[in-house]
């Protein structure tokens, strides 16, 4: 009785650690990834603003360029904006309109990664795409299953183990 008790207490007590060790690291693994993902687009922002604002004039043909980027460019959005910060074109109308002074004092950080320009000819360039919500809608289904699977698998590994060191102390005690 005493070896069948000892082995499902340490059982659920190894049982519980993983898992709860597990829940603690689970988040962690996901905050730093989508550091490392804003980070990463971002960067790819700044650089296509960067590409777009030495390669473009402002002027007349804004109009036309943020049309043409709309049509190519569902998520990312282009907004030009004159030496004044007045909105001269923008590939998304049908969206809230952005406000140059609070993109740049990042006002739209929980809403909108951006990165912005000065253009040769004057006035602003915004290259500009929604922001990552904490959890992608569907992820956090994919993240119980792995971590049910997870657990399913490290139940497997730990069963033999703990089973082998409580009869090993079952026998010790029986000895003793």
């Amino acid at each position: 009785m005493i070896g069948r008790d000892l082995f499902q207490r340490f059982f659920l007590r190894f049982l519980l650690s993983l898992v709860i060790a597990f829940l603690l690291f689970l988040p962690l693994v996901h905050i730093f990834q989508k550091r490392v993902m804003i980070s990463e687009m971002q960067e790819d922002l700044r650089q296509q603003a960067h590409w777009l604002a030495i390669h473009s004039w402002s002027g007349e043909n804004t109009p036309m360029l943020a049309n043409a980027w709309g049509i190519t460019h569902s998520t990312l959005r282009l907004t030009i904006f004159d030496t004044e910060g007045m909105l001269l074109a923008d590939s998304q109308p049908e969206n809230t309109t952005l406000n140059l002074e609070e993109l740049k004092q990042g006002r739209y950080r929980r809403t909108t990664l951006a990165a912005f320009e000065e253009m040769r000819g004057g006035g602003w360039l915004v290259v500009s795409r929604p922001a990552i919500p904490a959890f992608p809608s569907g992820i956090q289904w994919e993240l119980i299953g792995a971590a049910a699977f997870i657990v399913a698998l490290v139940t497997a590994f730990l069963y033999p183990f703990v089973r082998s060191m409580s009869l090993t102390l079952k026998q010790l005690t029986e000895i003793a």
